[in-house]
C-alpha cells in the first residue's frame, strides 16, 4: 500500500512510513479507489435488502390537546355566529300586509258587491311589523270614491311584534252615486337607516243613495269628507304661490279634534269649520287672481320699456349690451320675476324680452 502523506510504497504490515514517518492506519484504503455509485431506487419501490423505514413517532399529548382546543374554539365561533345571525334577523325591520277584510261593526260578513249605506263598517288588517329601537310604524286607512277622491282617512300607530298582528277601524259610507269604492291600506315602518312601505286595497260597490239617519260615525265621516275637500282647496292655492299656511294649520287642528270628538255637536262644529275654510279659499283666490292680473299688466309694461331701451342702446352702440344692468334702472317684476332678453340674429327685429314668472308678454 502507499503512504497517505508522501505516497511512497510501504509494506502492508507497517505501522509507520519508512520515508516520512507518518503513522499508517491498518484500514487505510487506496487514495484513488474506484467510486461506487449506489443504485437509484425508483419512487414507490422498496428494496428487499434495504433497511426498513423508521416508523413515525407518535404525536405528543400536547399536540392532541391543542387540536381539541382549536376544535372547541371553532365550534364555539360557529355557535356564536348562529346566535348573532338569529339576533340580527330577529331585530331586522319587517313590513308586510298579510290581508285586509271588510265586515260590519258587529263582525258579520259584507257582500262587497252591495255594501249598505249608513252602516258602520270595520276595516280589518292583518300584518307583520318589526323594527328596532328608535323605529316606528303606522297604518293609513283611506277610502276612495269612484273618481279616486278621498272620502275618508284614518291613521293608526302600530307596534313591533313577532307574530301576525290585527288592527281595525270603523267608517260609514253616507252617500253614493252608485259607484265602486276602494279601501286602501298603507303600512309604513321606519328604522334608523331607511323606511319600508307596503300597500293593499279592497274594492267594494255601494248603490246610489244617501243615508237617512245621521249617527255619530256617519257625521264623523261627513266631517272628514268636508275637511278633505278643504285640504284639497288649500293645497291648490299653495301650488299657485298663495300664502294660506293659516288655513292649512286650521285643517290640521280640526282633523285632530275630529278624532277625539264624542258628540254630534262637536262634529257638526267641525263640519261648519270646513265649510268656512272652503269659502275663505274661494275669496282669497278671487282676490289673488285680481292682484295677479294687475301684476301681470305691470310686468307687460316693464317688458315694453326694456325693449325700447334695448333698441335705443343698439342704435347708439351698434349692438346689444352683454347685461341688462348696462341699461341702468332696470324695472322689477311685481311678482318677483327676473327679466332677460334674446336676439337670435343680433338685430332689433328678433329682439324678445321675457320674465321668469310671466314669460314673454
Amino acid at each position: 500500500m502507499k503512504c497517505s502523506r508522501c505516497g511512497k510504497d510501504i509494506p502492508d504490515d507497517s505501522f509507520f512510513c519508512g520515508a516520512c514517518g507518518a503513522p499508517v492506519s491498518p484500514h487505510m484504503e487506496d487514495r484513488n479507489p474506484e467510486r461506487i455509485t449506489p443504485p437509484v431506487q425508483e419512487k414507490g419501490v422498496t428494496d428487499e435488502n434495504s433497511a426498513p423505514e423508521a416508523l413515525p413517532r407518535p404525536r405528543s399529548k400536547l399536540l392532541v390537546v391543542m387540536v381539541i382546543v382549536v376544535s372547541a374554539l371553532v365550534l364555539t365561533g360557529v355557535a356564536a355566529g348562529v346566535l348573532l345571525w338569529r339576533s340580527a334577523v330577529s331585530e331586522s325591520t319587517l313590513c308586510d300586509i298579510k290581508g285586509i277584510e271588510l265586515t260590519t261593526s258587529s263582525g258579520n260578513a259584507v257582500n262587497l258587491s252591495n255594501v249598505p249605506l249608513g252602516v258602520a263598517l270595520t276595516a280589518r288588517v292583518r300584518c307583520s311589523v318589526r323594527f328596532g329601537s328608535g323605529g316606528s310604524g303606522r297604518l293609513e286607512f283611506v277610502v276612495l270614491d269612484g273618481n279616486g277622491d278621498r272620502v275618508w282617512r284614518r291613521f293608526v300607530r302600530v307596534s313591533p311584534g313577532e307574530g301576525v298582528q290585527v288592527y281595525e277601524t270603523e267608517f260609514i259610507i253616507t252617500e253614493s252615486e252608485g259607484e265602486r269604492f276602494k279601501l286602501l291600506v298603507n303600512l309604513t315602518t321606519r328604522d334608523k337607516a331607511k323606511s319600508f312601505k307596503r300597500s293593499r286595497s279592497l274594492s267594494f260597490y255601494v248603490e246610489k243613495g244617501k243615508a237617512v239617519e245621521s249617527s255619530i260615525e256617519g257625521m264623523r265621516t261627513q266631517a272628514l269628507q268636508m275637511l278633505l275637500k278643504a285640504e284639497a282647496r288649500v293645497q291648490n292655492l299653495l301650488e299657485k304661490g298663495m300664502d294660506v299656511d293659516d288655513l292649512a294649520g286650521m285643517i290640521s287642528t280640526a282633523e285632530e279634534n275630529l278624532e277625539s270628538a264624542t258628540t254630534k255637536g262637536e262634529i257638526e262644529e267641525l263640519i261648519n269649520l270646513a265649510e268656512r275654510i272652503i269659502g275663505e279659499c274661494d275669496k282669497r283666490e278671487v282676490a289673488f287672481s285680481g292682484d295677479e292680473e294687475k301684476k301681470k299688466e305691470a310686468c307687460r309694461k316693464n317688458q315694453a320699456d326694456l325693449r325700447s331701451k334695448l333698441i335705443e342702446y343698439y342704435a347708439k352702440e351698434g349692438n346689444f349690451p352683454d347685461n341688462l344692468s348696462e341699461l341702468g334702472n332696470v324695472p322689477e317684476c311685481p311678482s318677483g320675476g327676473m327679466y332677460e332678453y334674446i336676439a337670435p340674429d343680433t338685430t332689433p327685429d328678433s329682439l324678445r324680452v321675457s320674465c321668469s314668472v310671466h314669460g314673454s308678454l
